[in-house]
């Protein structure tokens, strides 16, 4: 996989019909990625795949700032971007690119977005309690209660400014990754090298909150997992919408098969390819 500035190029070829892809690269990954989604698209396009600046939480970067270099590759390169698509937190930034790009381009990508969600201080600490729980076997009993007590008090905290919300998980992860990461004998190198992928990806998620996303995904097509769905239709979560996009597609594919599904695949070619 080759790096063109802040894009990875998942599917290279001559073509200059585009796709850009719109997520957290993370190793070790479970869920299905873009990459898995480009490999069942066929060799008619060029599929790119973001590179998150590595910036932390705490430098409390603008959204502008943020998203620049993406936006800028995309137009240095002369590329004709097709559609745009995001995954989760990654659809809203998907938004700002597609508004971007339409402004210069003759005919505006479309925006395809998969299971998106908005940002709140509750969901970023939900995810960082997702990422230090797993320190759990690493821990004592009394750590490891301790740790999550300190994660429920974030969790149960009013809804409040994001980027702070951000920064303090970034605080506790580095507190309770101390002494994990310690057991695990792991060297400074290393130990760095996984605080600063944390930190970056806190700050992917702590930076969205300032887009506003809803005038984009009003032209947008989103395709729902069926636990995506499902959820929304319970009324739970912080991502329920109602009339938010301009059409609708449901796959019975859990979340986190959903980029690397046959039907997902098809659901996007039929869009690029009636674009």
């Amino acid at each position: 996989m080759s790096q063109a500035g802040s894009w990875n190029a998942i599917s290279e070829v001559s073509s200059n019909r585009v796709i850009l892809g719109v997520d957290f690269p993370a190793p070790g990954r479970i869920e299905g990625s873009f990459t898995d989604l480009a490999a069942k698209l066929g060799s008619g396009y060029r599929f790119l795949h973001t590179v998150p600046p590595g910036a932390s939480p705490d430098q409390r970067i603008t959204a502008e700032a943020y998203t620049q270099q993406w936006v800028q590759d995309i137009r240095q390169h002369g590329w004709q971007v097709l559609a745009v698509l995001g995954y989760c937190v990654g659809s809203v930034y998907a938004a700002a690119i597609v508004e971007n790009i339409s402004e210069w381009q003759d005919t505006a990508p479309k925006c395809i977005l998969f299971d998106p969600v908005y940002v709140s201080a509750r969901m970023v600490a939900l995810e960082a309690y997702k990422i230090v729980s797993r320190f759990g076997k690493l821990l004592s009993e009394d750590e490891v209660e301790l740790a999550r007590k300190r994660m429920a008090e974030l969790l149960e905290s009013e809804p409040g400014d994001v980027a702070d919300a951000a920064v303090a998980c970034v605080g506790l992860y580095r507190e309770i990754g101390s002494t994990a990461f310690g057991r695990l004998g792991l060297d400074d190198f290393r130990r760095n090298e996984m605080t600063q992928l944390f930190e970056s990806y806190m700050s992917w998620a702590s930076v969205a909150a300032q887009i506003d996303p809803t005038r984009a995904w009003k032209h947008s097509t989103v395709i729902l997992s069926a636990d995506y769905a499902n959820e929304a239709n319970r009324g739970e979560g912080e991502n329920t919408f109602n009339d938010m996009f301009a059409s609708e597609i449901f796959l019975d594919v859990a979340h986190g098969d959903l980029l690397r599904s046959d039907c997902a695949a098809k659901a996007v070619l039929g869009q690029v390819e009636n674009a």
